[in-house]
């Protein structure tokens, strides 16, 4: 047993074995076809990679910018505990920002930093699902679909968008999404009885990131992937007719996923002292079931930028016509799920026969993902009030709806000569469909960063000693302030709790060289003229910024102009606390 995990001499001669004994089968053509396909993936991961180390000022927001001001904060204080800052609804630390925050000292950029921590998870993810796919019989071409599929940068201009969320900038879902795939792989490995040190690392690295998510997120990813895991799991024991299979390798590993979830959980709770997201979750009443379907359905179309973010596309525009590619694509995947749903319920024996390998393992595992992730997004108050779910929360359906087409498309070799061709145009319109969001995701930037630094570098000039610029509002170029520069803090003049962001100078003591005010003419104006008079307005020339309450930028530019304060700063913990 011992030496199942220890150490061996690597054998190069055994790496892709598998992958190049499958390409020599295969006829001249459709070996062509696949490895032109397989370059075609390297340049998409090329293009992401590219994306993280270079586009990401480009596209900065309020929400990255709290990313990228963390891990500075986290890089100046030298832990991960901050004592000068206030967090959101999750610890922010299953996120490639802890990674990055590592990085740092290597790479002292943050940009850099956490676009070379995308890039080392995007890897991970990738690996995962390849090896995923390949331990249950997947042909090379379809798990070449599979993350041509999965790596596409679909709703790439909504801030909390499937790219944004996942493959590039902030890719707040990353980690998780990762945690998700390596769980289905750990659980297909312990199946097949599989021995080596890789292996075991393969299942601490898993447990332990489970440990993490927990600590960091809460019961969000218990619910969304950890629990449907388990239950895809049980089902499939019984469906099998094999309930001893309850008592296999997997089913030990569930249950330490499950103890180590519950100890992260609990340091969050116990010693951080921190409260995430999920608990303050509401749920909706039975009368609510079929809107709220209805959300999910139309969030699952926004996310796979099957439906414009805006009104006015037109149909058979240029614009439209890359919407409609990206619905075919939408509809195949969720008619790969729709199938393997009434392929069980059309020969269910058959179904709990097959119940019983590592493909019916994986089979039932993502459709209970599928399942009853829908049922949660369904029960759980996440709309926020409006009339399409939040895309971000339908990834990881989304990621289990592709492997699960990838998992049903050899079904359709009975129809014979129609399986080949329209395996090209599937690709066909995958591969277009991916480049046409890239091209899109780098037409489409958010905020041109040099204006930020032209803003903070005339401040650093004219006021070299003042170390607080206040401004008004929480909106877009605040948030984007505070990382262009690193020698000044900017805080918004509220009372509230002010979620990621940092809370220095809280009370006003320690600013004896004085303080600034950025603003417009009509925030000064509606201050507390108790506040304002202590602002006198400077010769500097106005800047003109993006003004925007929510956080976006809505290329409106205002001009705001700058005022000094001789006598220290404000006392924000004697302000109102307001809704």
């Amino acid at each position: 047993m011992r030496k199942d995990f220890a150490p061996h001499k690597p054998n190069p001669r055994a790496w892709f074995a598998s992958e190049r004994a499958e390409l020599s089968a295969m006829k001249r053509p459709a070996a062509a076809a696949t490895l032109f396909l397989g370059v075609l993936l390297i340049v998409q991961f090329g293009f992401l990679c590219w994306c993280n180390l270079t586009q990401w000022q480009n596209h900065l927001d309020g929400d990255s910018s709290t990313q990228i001001l963390k891990v500075l904060e986290i890089w100046k204080s030298g832990s991960l505990s901050l004592p000068n800052w206030n967090d959101t609804t999750t610890l922010l630390l299953d996120m490639p920002l802890t990674l990055a925050a590592l990085l740092m000292p290597l790479l002292r950029d943050p940009f850099t930093a956490y676009g070379v921590s995308n890039i080392v998870w995007l890897a991970f993810l990738v690996y995962g699902i390849w090896q995923l796919l390949r331990r249950v019989s997947c042909a090379i071409p379809l798990r070449m679909l599979a993350l041509f599929l999965i790596l596409t940068p679909y709703s790439y201009t909504e801030v909390l968008g499937y790219a944004n969320c996942l493959l590039v900038q902030s890719a707040y879902y990353l980690v998780r999404a990762v945690y998700m795939v390596y769980l289905m792989y750990c659980l297909v490995q312990l199946h097949r009885g599989e021995r080596g040190l890789g292996h075991l690392i393969t299942w601490l690295f898993t447990l332990g990131l489970g440990a993490w998510i927990g600590m960091s997120s809460g019961t969000f990813m218990l619910l969304l992937a950890l629990l449907p895991v388990i239950a895809g799991f049980l089902i499939r024991a019984f469906a099998a007719g094999r309930p001893r299979l309850l008592l296999s390798a997997g089913s030990a590993f569930l249950v330490l996923s499950l103890l180590g979830f519950g100890a992260g959980y609990y340091v969050q709770r116990n010693i951080i002292h921190f409260s995430s997201r999920d608990s303050v979750i509401a749920w909706n009443s039975y009368t609510e079931f079929l809107p709220n379907l209805s959300k999910v359905i139309q969030g699952y179309l926004k996310l796979t930028n099957a439906l414009p973010a805006e009104d006015g596309v037109m149909i058979l525009s240029g614009e439209g016509i890359l919407f409609g590619l990206s619905f075919v694509v939408a509809m195949v995947i969720l008619g790969g799920a729709l199938l393997c749903v009434w392929r069980i319920g059309h020969a269910p024996a058959a179904a709990c026969r097959a119940a019983g390998n590592e493909r019916g393992l994986l089979f039932a595992v993502l459709l209970s993902i599928v399942g009853v992730d829908t049922l949660i997004l369904i029960g759980a108050s996440l709309a926020y009030g409006e009339q399409v779910y939040e895309s971000r929360y339908l990834i990881f359906i989304l990621i289990a709806a592709v492997l699960l087409l990838a998992l049903c498309l050899p079904w359709f070799r009975r129809t014979g000569g129609l399986y080949a061709p329209a395996m090209v145009v599937l690709a066909a319109c995958a591969v277009c469909n991916s480049f046409a969001c890239d091209a899109q995701y780098i037409f489409h930037p958010s905020y041109d960063f040099s204006t930020a630094l032209a803003v903070t570098r005339t401040l650093d000039e004219d006021f070299p000693e003042v170390k607080v610029v206040y401004m008004i509002s929480d909106d877009h170029d605040r948030k984007v302030l505070r990382v262009a520069d690193s020698t000044k803090v900017y805080r918004m003049i509220t009372g509230n709790y002010n979620p990621g962001d940092y809370t220095y100078y809280n009370d006003g003591s320690g600013l004896e060289d004085g303080s600034l005010l950025l603003a417009t003419d009509a925030q000064y104006a509606a201050m507390d003229p108790a506040l304002s008079s202590r602002f006198v307005k400077t010769d500097l020339p106005q800047f003109w910024l993006y003004l925007d309450m929510t956080g976006y930028s809505t290329n409106a530019p205002q001009p705001y102009s700058v005022y000094y304060c001789a006598d220290g700063g404000i006392d924000l913990t004697s302000l109102p606390v307001t809704n």
